[in-house]
């Protein structure tokens, strides 16, 4: 059995004689309706989004390891210790996100 109501719906474009190719705006529309206004993609987001934790965990030890007598003040270590334990779990997550999205759309991939 055959399902032919969305041939009837949906023309093809070998038969329409249009292109399949789209053409840049097309494509510039597309990624705006999928993306959204924003000027970068998800993946540089992501990539930004990591490498400013990183940054925070630097500025975090550098701050640490710059106050002589941090050792001595049991709050102000606990306090660095949980900014660090914080970065590096939004780290983790955020990392963690972009693999399982990575693998969902490698999955998607074969499967076509």
């Amino acid at each position: 059995m055959e399902i032919e109501a969305a041939g009837l719906m949906m023309p093809t474009a070998a038969s329409s004689g249009q292109s399949i190719i789209p053409s840049a705006s097309e494509a510039e529309l597309f990624a705006r309706a999928l993306f959204g206004n924003q000027p970068q993609t998800p993946e540089i987001q992501a990539a930004t989004s990591l490498q400013a934790q990183g940054t925070k965990i630097e500025s975090t030890f550098s701050a640490a390891a710059s106050q002589p007598n941090i050792l001595n003040d049991p709050t102000r270590m606990l306090v660095t210790q949980a900014a660090t334990l914080r970065t590096i779990v939004e780290v983790e997550l955020t990392s963690k996100v972009a693999g399982s999205v990575a693998g969902s759309i490698n999955k998607l991939v074969s499967m076509q």
